[in-house]
C-alpha cells in the first residue's frame, strides 16, 4: 500500500533544499548529490516510517509507487542541474531522475536498509552517466533496482557502464555516511 500524499507532506520539514547548478560537470552533480545525502536522510527521517513494510523489497516498492503516483517527471531546464532534497521534492511534486533517486535512497537509508545510487550510461564507449536511480538489497543479497521514473518496479534498462555509490547507515562516529565504490558492468 502506498502512503497518502497529505500524510507524508504533513511530516515533511518546511526547510530549504534546492541546490541549483548551471553548466557544471557530471562529476560535480554526482559529488553534490553524495555530499548532500546526509541532509536528505535527516529530512527523510520525519516521514520514512510511512513507507516501511518490514523488508527492503516491499519498502522500495512503496517508495517507487509513491513516486509514480504523486510525482510528475520534469527534466531540468537546458543548461541547469538542480539537486533537490526531500523537503522540496515532496512539495513541488515534479521531479527528474536525480530527485526521485534522492527521495528513495534517503528514505531507505533513514530506515536502515542497504541502499545506494547507480549512475548509468547507455551508449557504448561513453562512460559519462546520463541517468541515475536507486537500489536496495533484499534478504537474499539480491540487488533490487528502483527507478522512480520507470513504470515498472524492480526493473532497469540495460546499461553499458555504471558508477555505483552505496551508502551505509551512519554510526555515531561516522559523519558523512558515504561509502563510495565505482564499478563497471556491461549489458547483455
Amino acid at each position: 500500500m502506498i502512503p497518502n500524499y497529505k500524510k507524508v507532506l504533513q511530516f515533511t520539514p518546511p526547510v530549504d533544499g534546492l541546490i541549483e547548478y548551471a553548466g557544471h560537470s557530471n562529476r560535480d552533480i554526482i559529488l553534490t548529490m553524495l555530499k548532500n545525502h546526509p541532509k536528505a536522510v535527516a529530512q527523510a527521517k520525519n516521514y520514512a516510517r510511512f513507507f516501511d513494510r518490514g523488508n527492503a523489497e516491499k519498502t522500495a516498492q512503496a517508495l517507487h509507487g509513491f513516486c509514480r503516483l504523486y510525482f510528475d517527471y520534469n527534466k531540468d531546464p537546458e543548461g541547469e542541474q538542480n539537486i533537490a532534497l526531500p523537503a522540496v521534492i515532496i512539495r513541488r511534486r515534479f521531479n527528474d531522475c536525480k530527485a526521485n533517486s534522492i527521495f528513495i535512497t534517503s528514505a531507505l537509508h533513514a530506515l536502515g536498509y542497504e541502499t545506494g545510487y547507480k549512475f548509468v550510461s547507455y551508449k557504448e564507449g561513453f562512460k559519462t552517466p546520463s541517468h541515475v536511480y536507486s537500489y536496495t538489497v533484499d534478504h537474499r543479497g539480491i540487488e533490487i533496482p528502483i527507478d522512480g521514473t520507470a513504470n515498472t518496479f524492480n526493473w532497469e534498462k540495460p546499461y553499458i557502464y555504471a558508477k555505483i555509490y552505496p551508502v551505509k547507515v551512519q554510526s555515531i562516529s561516522d559523519n558523512n555516511g558515504i561509502n563510495a565504490k565505482m564499478t563497471k558492468k556491461k549489458s547483455y
